[in-house]
């Protein structure tokens, strides 16, 4: 471990763009709204520096070698810190080092656009001040070197989601998606705070009571023995529960089943704010969390199946109620709920640079597309129906309404999709491998079925994609006023490219989501697998050969997919198997790789027949979707994806609307009113009535007074005499 003081610089930098356009915000004295965007974009640029500085050293460090800075001394409790010992503390390895490089470069690029994007908002520099605040917090909570920093970050974004989805609150309907986000995160903070609480326990019977990360994973085989006893509910193993606990926090933060309710709300704040949130901070915090505690989730294989479960599951729920939405940026924020899914199937079934590769590109590919369905939009004059668009891309390319915008915008879709060779692809195919090769002993076939999952929904992923695109860039322009069901109409010669500072992202972006599946496996290009090197030396740490070594049946073993991944550079870890599930690699690696060939074969046709069927009946029949009048007329299962089923009402109806009758009948009409007031109210009344009674003692007549004075003396007297 080698020590550095340059880590703190990459969060400093941004804290240092909340303070000075936070402090003009503050004063009423805000700066020119160009030097606003250049103060903040320019924090988070040096902050990239720094990163990519660093990434370069950490290069040439040997395999395990990380960087490591304690700020300061923050928790400590025993005598030279023997009992308790908390450093507010920083570590750089490579699984930091890549997520901060994304958040870096993909937040730097988002800030650039916002520039043009709010440029008109009178609010402009409140917004970059949440925004700065929201790079802070996010790096906080990948560099942090300890679960409490990790945590600082981790209600760090959930704040700053708060304040910019809420950010114009003048509006009730988006100040309520604010409130939403923060309310929902709350629920799933509260599991994440069980899990910590757990495991501090466990550590303090293990004598080693720390939640540094090198701790926990020195004494991971310790706590693997240990369980606990919920009253009522029997015995569990300590690190399932755990890992359960601390993945109910990850749906909260990752948007899965059944809190993901509130991303798709979160569309209410500004466009970049939506590409921040799903592209490069909050939503990923819960994937990075359990790939940086995979030496727990990989001795806890229950809790990994239900990580993988959810996921797969939340991947496809999610990618069919894209399939009906109409608001552009509604069907990007269901796209990127199950692009999450993903994400948790791979980190579930042990694959976790597999789900961290698929983040990172997935960063690159939903950035530009949020931005780009920003351009529209402005292109459009706010409209985001894409009933309204369409033409947007037609003609020749000098004749074209958005060269630059549907250009970056079709590439990135297609990358969704998960056509080769673009980075999704690549991504996307290692974990349905990983998903289907990697057996589970907890429930042998449960990993084909996730699989199926996944499979399933890149079919509806691949569709409702392109039923997007076809619509919003192909076609005939719908906008006009002939579309006489909507509320204004815009001529479509008044559409227009948004200027450079905007479409130049994009470009950049899709360069990144275009390169970045080189560095995957993929048996299209080389079959080697450059991120899983890169990351293997923590992700595959060496407590888990440990556990593969010394665990018993049920726990992990050493299996095939282990020794696959020894040999062939291409897979990720395997969390959870049985050795009995394959055979292994030079027994059955042509018969693996045949199989192999042919899952990525079906994978690629899986999307290309989505793509197919998008266009063919969007493009080529020229579908129309239901405009707002004829929606009650659509089929029962149309409605049911257009309404997406249900789930907020359901909610409404079972959980929210008999917590405010139980609060206003129960809480508020009892206890408040009658306990509460009551007794505060009795108290007054009682001593008014005594304050009433002794105001007759007053009353204005001598004589009275020199009465009550003679019988004191006497009874004074009488006292003393007789006692």
């Amino acid at each position: 471990m080698h020590s550095t003081s340059l880590i703190a610089l990459i969060p400093l930098f941004p804290l240092l763009g909340v303070l000075v356009n936070g402090v003009s915000v503050w004063r009423r004295k805000e700066l020119p709204r160009k030097t606003v965007g250049r103060i903040a974009a320019g924090s988070v640029f040096l902050s990239a520096l720094t990163a990519t500085y660093l990434f370069v050293r950490l290069a040439q460090l040997p395999d395990d070698g990380k960087f490591h800075q304690v700020v300061f001394s923050w928790i400590v409790a025993g005598r030279d810190a023997d009992l308790f010992s908390i450093p507010f503390a920083f570590t750089f390895d490579r699984l930091s080092a890549v997520m901060a490089l994304t958040v870096c470069w993909v937040g730097f690029l988002i800030h650039v656009y916002s520039i043009g994007y709010m440029a008109e908002d009178p609010s402009v520099g409140r917004y970059f001040t949440y925004l700065n605040l929201f790079m802070f917090a996010m790096l906080l909570l990948v560099l942090g070197s300890n679960l409490i920093v990790l945590f600082i970050g981790w209600e760090g974004v959930g704040l700053c989601s708060y304040l910019l989805i809420g950010f114009w609150f003048e509006d009730n309907e988006k100040a309520s998606a604010g409130k939403k986000a923060f309310i929902v995160n709350r629920i799933g903070d509260f599991g994440f705070l069980l899990g910590m609480f757990f495991l501090t326990w466990g550590m303090a019977q293990v004598g080693g009571m720390s939640l540094e990360y090198d701790k926990l994973q020195e004494a991971i085989l310790k706590l693997k023995e240990m369980a606990v006893t919920l009253p009522g509910f029997g015995t569990f193993p300590l690190l399932e529960i755990v890992g359960v606990c601390m993945f109910i926090g990850a749906t909260g933060k990752s948007a899965q089943i059944p809190l993901y309710i509130w991303l798709p709300d979160a569309m209410a704040g500004p466009t970049p704010v939506s590409a921040l949130i799903h592209a490069a901070t909050m939503v990923t915090a819960g994937v990075y969390m359990v790939a940086r505690m995979g030496f727990l989730y990989s001795l806890a294989p229950f809790a990994s199946t239900v990580v993988a479960l959810v996921g797969g599951l939340t991947a496809l729920f999610a990618a069919t109620i894209g399939i009906a939405q109409n608001d552009i940026k509604k069907v990007l924020a269901y796209s990127t709920v199950s692009q999450l899914g993903y994400m948790f199937m791979g980190v579930g079934v042990g694959a976790y640079s597999a789900g961290i590769f698929h983040l990172v590109t997935h960063a690159f590919f939903k950035a530009c597309l949020f931005l780009g369905s920003g351009a529209v939009i402005m292109a459009c004059h706010h409209e985001q129906d894409i009933r309204r668009m369409g033409a947007l891309w037609t003609g020749r390319w000098s004749e074209k309404k958005m060269k630059w915008t549907g250009l970056t915008f079709i590439l990135a879709t297609l990358c969704i999709a998960g056509l080769p060779p673009f980075s999704g692809f690549v991504s996307k195919d290692e974990i349905l491998w990983m998903a289907f090769s990697t057996p589970n002993s907890v429930y042998p076939t449960v990993h084909k079925f996730i699989w199926g999952l996944g499979v399933a929904g890149a079919f509806c992923t691949a569709f409702y994609m392109t039923r997007l695109t076809v619509l919003t860039f192909g076609g005939e322009y719908r906008g006009g006023e002939h579309s006489h069901d909507f509320h204004h109409a815009l001529p479509h010669e008044k559409v227009h490219e948004v200027p450079k500072v905007m479409w130049v992202p994009l470009v950049i972006l899709m360069v990144g989501f275009v390169s970045l599946g080189f560095l995957g496996k993929s048996r299209i290009f080389s079959g080697d697998n450059a991120f899983h090197h890169w990351l293997a030396p923590v992700v595959d740490a060496g407590s888990h050969e440990k556990a593969l070594l010394e665990g018993p049946a049920g726990a992990l073993l050493p299996a095939a997919g282990e020794a696959a991944a020894a040999e062939d550079p291409g897979h990720g870890a395997v969390a959870v198997h049985e050795p009995a599930e394959a055979p292994a690699k030079e027994e059955g690696g042509e018969a693996e790789h045949k199989l192999e060939m042919m899952l990525m074969g079906l994978s690629v046709a899986v999307a290309a027949l989505g793509v197919l069927l998008g266009y063919l009946v969007y493009g080529v029949r020229k579908v129309r979707p239901p405009m707002p009048s004829e929606e009650k007329s659509v089929g029962p299962a149309h409605k049911a994806l257009l309404n997406k089923y249900w789930v907020d009402e359901i909610y409404q109806a079972l959980i929210v609307n008999p917590i405010r009758v139980a609060s206003e009948s129960l809480l508020w009409k009892i206890f408040d009113v009658k306990v509460v007031d009551g007794t505060v109210n009795g108290v007054a009344r009682t001593a008014k009535e005594v304050s009433a009674e002794g105001l007759k003692l007053q009353n204005g007549i001598v004589t009275s007074y020199a009465f009550y004075m003679v019988l004191g003396v006497a009874v004074v007297l009488g006292y003393l005499i007789l006692g």
